[in-house]
């Protein structure tokens, strides 16, 4: 149960101090978030905290796992790095990649 007080239950950000407080707030969201910024207003940053909440506190239990997809290599690069430097007790458990690359992996024979 999410309390009023302390949305995140405890948990706290890795690698920064703290997070901005409409990010706080959606971080333990459940469901669809949308993440609308212009550049360099931490969007990534947020993608990659979101990963490390769900995985740390058992929102996403293993064996499950997260899958990013962006549209450029660079952005998918970043995320993944960023995601994988903050958990990585977990790092097996979460990819990004590209459209074309998912599409790719899930259209080849055996999968």
């Amino acid at each position: 149960m999410i309390s009023e007080k302390d949305p995140l239950n405890g948990w706290h950000p890795v690698g920064i101090d703290q997070l901005e407080p409409a990010a706080r707030d959606a971080l333990p969201a459940t469901g669809c978030t949308a993440a609308i910024a212009g550049p360099g207003a931490g969007k990534t940053e947020f993608l990659a905290q979101k990963v490390a909440y769900l995985l740390q506190t058992g929102a996403c239990p293993a064996p499950r796992r997260i899958l990013a997809i962006s549209f450029k290599r660079d952005a998918a690069a970043n995320l993944e790095c960023r995601g994988r430097d903050r958990i990585p007790e977990h790092a097996e458990r979460f990819v990004s990649m590209t459209f074309d690359k998912f599409t790719r992996a899930s259209s080849r024979p055996g999968r």
